[in-house]
């Protein structure tokens, strides 16, 4: 699937997701899954914070399997068995297309095991890369103004 989709979490009604908690802020985070099925997490500045793996998040990170997110105190989003799709599923043309919503749905076992997110390492080795990158696009720069 080539979408890229949403899934908004809070307490206030117009979320994608609504959890009745005291310890939930109104707009308390953000689920996106990108092109290519990668789960990135967004906390909303929630005032009772988002924890991933038991670490305050600030800003956004990439979930892999495995990882644990809590809400507030004490609520624990089972973030891995909900997918993110389109309501419709018949295929269209993009001028036939109607309004993207969204909609949320348990995942089967089946689909989880298929599904394919880069490790936290690749995270780390893309950081390394654009910092490479960076520098060699100064030296060229350099070479470029004492030619």
């Amino acid at each position: 699937m080539s979408e890229k989709l949403l899934l908004r979490i809070g307490r206030a009604p117009e979320n994608d997701l609504v959890i009745n908690q005291d310890d939930i802020g109104n707009l308390h985070l953000e689920l996106f899954r990108d092109a290519t099925g990668n789960v990135f997490i967004t906390d909303m500045e929630s005032p009772f914070g988002t924890y991933v793996n038991n670490k305050r998040l600030k800003g956004y990170t990439l979930l892999g399997m495995g990882d644990e997110v809590r809400l507030g105190e004490s609520y624990i989003l089972k973030w891995e068995k909900y997918t993110i799709e389109p309501v419709s599923t018949p295929r269209v043309s993009a001028q036939e297309r109607p309004s993207q919503k969204q909609t949320v749905r348990p995942t089967q076992r089946t689909e989880a095991k298929k599904k394919t997110i880069i490790p936290k390492s690749d995270a780390t080795t893309n950081k390394q890369l654009i910092i490479i990158y960076g520098v060699l696009l100064f030296l060229i720069i350099l070479m470029y103004l004492f030619n």
